[in-house]
């Protein structure tokens, strides 16, 4: 809706860090259409992102600044009609349905970390099945992905929020983190670094397989496996958790009802 247009603006998550704020708005881009560094809408992106740093002091940061900062590329530069559509493309994304979170104006308020209790929650998201590979994503699954690492960030900001007290922090749907190569960083900043920030974190996810890396799947303390009717399922379940894979263990994986599940402790307890 209009009173949350731009919440989810890079420059209005990372308010007080333009470095920060100019990474996540070159992944936004590029996830989103698909950039490369070898493009040139890639190369006038990078540029204009530099120039809008040097004016940062003086002019407030906003992805429809990025559109404005893309237009003043003079029509004599090589770069002209690259950073013209470029403009254009994000312009049309900002008027389309949930886009609008992306595009700020420099204006909002944003999200207070000092809450007690955030929830963010964004309805009507599309996420593509966690076995649709990523090149088959449809318009609406790649914004909806993207909306999903832009929450990841802030969940970065959050856990580096200094605290006096344990801080938590649950994602639910957490397999699109992985989707894309920024939410790979962060699942893997907030798994391993989470302990010393005194911060947890719970990672809901429909798999096994949506953890990103054997790395990360070691850095998580208490496991919960869930009914499963996939028999491959229940057995990277068993094998997560560290019991033995037997017919018995199988069948009482799948036999799990609503709300039970099989529970691994710190002490690796079941």
């Amino acid at each position: 809706d209009q009173e949350n247009m731009g919440a989810l603006d890079p420059f209005i998550v990372y308010r007080n860090d333009f470095e920060a704020a100019k990474a996540l708005a070159l992944n936004v881009v590029t996830e989103l259409y698909g950039l490369r560094p070898k493009d040139d809408e890639y190369i006038v992106l990078m540029e204009a992102l530099e120039a809008m740093g040097k004016v940062k002091d003086t002019e407030k940061p906003c992805m429809l600044g990025l559109c404005h900062q893309l237009e003043k590329v003079s029509p004599t530069d090589e770069m002209y009609e690259s950073a013209k559509k470029l403009a254009r493309r994000l312009r049309t994304t900002r008027s389309a349905g949930m886009s609008m979170l992306l595009f700020g104006t420099g204006e909002e308020k944003g999200i207070q970390l000092d809450n007690r209790l955030n929830i963010l929650q964004i309805q009507n998201l599309k996420l593509p099945d966690p076995n649709t590979p990523k090149e088959d994503f449809a318009t609406d699954e790649i914004l909806s992905t993207v909306l999903m690492m832009v929450l990841g960030n802030f969940a970065k900001q959050f856990a580096l929020t200094q605290r006096d007290v344990f801080s938590l922090i649950l994602f639910d749907e957490s397999w699109a983190l992985g989707k894309t190569t920024e939410g790979k960083k962060l699942y893997d900043f907030l798994s391993r670094m989470g302990r010393s920030l005194y911060t947890g974190c719970i990672f809901n996810g429909h798999s096994v397989l949506d953890i990103p890396s054997e790395g990360i799947k070691n850095t998580i303390t208490y496991r919960a496996c869930f009914h499963t009717s996939n028999k491959d399922e229940a057995d990277r379940m068993l094998e997560y958790l560290g019991l033995e894979i037997t017919p018995d263990n199988e069948a009482l994986i799948m036999g799990l009802g609503n709300g039970q599940c099989l529970f691994r402790d710190v002490y690796g307890r079941i």
